[in-house]
């Protein structure tokens, strides 16, 4: 076997030698990376959040608008029929068809979820 003469036995040393500071860089670069991607990440996710929380907000208003509207139109037909029934037959009347067209709806909606999930 050949023995490696001190020059290649001084270079290996000196790469030796780097090797810790190669290894920091390295380190240090992943470090920025993760740091950049992280800082990304967040500005990604605060716009959609702040898009989400403005479309929420706009829905939310028209939704408080749509009951408005619902109610008003509920109290008219109240009215209508009052003319011809007593106050509060004419209330219970329209309470007990709203609460008639709901429970419809839930069962429909149910009758839905349940063949979604069996066809699924």
């Amino acid at each position: 076997m050949s023995e490696l003469s001190p020059s290649t036995n001084a270079r290996a040393a000196e790469g030796h030698q780097d090797w810790p500071n190669l290894i920091g860089r390295a380190v240090d670069d992943v470090s920025r990376i993760l740091h950049s991607e992280a800082d990304i990440l967040q500005t990604r996710l605060g716009d959609s959040i702040r898009s989400g929380l403005n479309h929420s907000a706009e829905v939310v208003a028209l939704l408080a608008l749509f009951l408005w509207s619902i109610g008003c139109l509920l109290l008219g037909v109240i009215l209508f029929l009052h003319r011809w029934l007593p106050l509060w037959f004419a209330f219970g009347l329209v309470g007990l068809s709203t609460m008639s067209i709901a429970i419809l709806g839930i069962l429909t909606m149910q009758r839905r979820s349940r063949s979604a999930t069996t066809g699924a």
